[in-house]
């Protein structure tokens, strides 16, 4: 698909956008698919272009992917830039990926044993997913900040995060 775009010659905005889309989804592919250096590759081809509307994802999933082959100052550096990228951006499409971006810096924070910074930054994916309708995602950051909280010997916040996530899931469309 992209080699055919490039031969297309069309590199319009709208063609570097369809592009860009598919690194994503390749990306996307490749990592959950183990396959780490193709899918840092995809990522890579999207941030090296001007700021367009996948770039904070794809930074935000390039930490992700790091964090994944344990190259953690990588993914430090990478979750830092989607946030600041975040913090800069007006634009509402910025807003759409802001629930992956705190989710993929909580993983950080978690990895790193910073559990506070972890439970502060999937409250704001949560309340990201909120804004973008993800219920699914949501239920599941609730989950993750009940092992959290375990982890952190609060047993009763734990439970109450868990009933929370159960809630959310019988919300619509699981029903």
């Amino acid at each position: 698909l992209i080699e055919s775009l490039n031969k297309s010659g069309d590199m319009t905005e709208a063609g570097r956008e369809q592009e860009n889309q598919i690194h994503m989804l390749l990306g996307k592919s490749c990592s959950n698919l183990g396959m780490f250096d193709e899918s840092v590759s995809h990522y890579f081809s999207i941030i090296q272009q001007p700021p367009g509307r996948f770039t904070i994802e794809a930074y935000s999933y390039l930490g992700y992917v790091f964090l994944l082959m344990r190259q953690i100052e990588k993914s430090r550096n990478c979750n830092y830039q989607a946030l600041k990228l975040l913090s800069e951006s007006d634009s509402v499409l910025a807003k759409k990926p802001s629930s992956v971006v705190y989710n993929n810096v909580a993983g950080y924070y978690y990895n790193q044993s910073q559990l506070d910074s972890a439970l502060y930054y999937l409250s704001m994916s949560i309340d990201y997913y909120d804004y973008a309708e993800n219920i699914a995602s949501k239920s599941y950051n609730y989950h993750n900040m009940a092992i959290i909280y375990q982890k952190m010997g609060e047993v009763e916040m734990a439970e109450n995060y868990l009933y929370k996530a159960i809630e959310t899931s019988n919300h619509e469309p699981y029903q």
